[in-house]
């Protein structure tokens, strides 16, 4: 049985550290529970310097790369779960958008450790 591979959607762009200690910590609940956790600082690991002299040009060329690479990774999960401040988020509006549109359920991540899904998916039959 495969286990459910759950996003972390979370804000980066223009906070401090690119909020990777949040997105760390959530990551690693979700891991905790059992769960796989796909998340985007590790995607992108490397890939997003400190922006703080980049031109918005430049800023937005990077911004465009990390989504690139977040969206198919992404498509392949279960669930999403965000994190707080995800509504004032362009990345995360996208990536809500399409989570929804293909069907992956998306919630808080505290409203999903409220009521955790079960680890493995459900349908599959077992070996």
């Amino acid at each position: 049985m495969s286990q459910l591979r759950i996003y972390i959607c979370a804000p980066m762009s223009g906070l401090p550290g690119l909020n990777y200690q949040a997105i760390a910590a959530a990551t690693a609940r979700v891991r905790a529970a059992g769960y796989v956790a796909v998340s985007p600082a590790e995607i992108n690991a490397g890939q997003n310097p400190d922006q703080s002299g980049m031109t918005p040009l430049r800023k937005r060329a990077i911004w465009l790369h990390a989504m690139r690479r977040c969206i198919p990774e992404l498509i392949t999960c279960d669930w999403l779960v965000a994190l707080p401040g995800f509504d004032d988020s362009e990345g995360c509006g996208i990536e809500v958008a399409l989570a929804m549109g293909l069907g992956i359920r998306c919630e808080m991540l505290d409203e999903f450790f409220a009521n955790p899904p079960a680890i493995h998916h459900p349908t599959e039959a077992h070996a």
